[in-house]
């Protein structure tokens, strides 16, 4: 697993909010015990851009 472009890092020690951050496109980094539980390390990606946004035909490609 890469870290590489992690933009956003969180620590969670309640499973369900950890599953609810999952469905929303974070990723589980790390599970580490911390006293008699577990807290969980997940992060976040930037987002992806799409490589046409803004891209838009010039005059010279119309034809007349």
């Amino acid at each position: 697993m890469s870290f590489e472009g992690i933009v956003q890092i969180a620590q969670e020690d309640n499973p369900a909010a950890v599953n609810r951050a999952l469905t929303k496109g974070w990723e589980l980094l790390a599970v580490n015990a911390l006293g008699e539980g577990l807290v969980y390390t997940i992060g976040r990606r930037a987002e992806k851009k799409d490589p046409l946004e803004g891209f838009a035909l010039g005059e010279h490609t119309k034809q007349s």
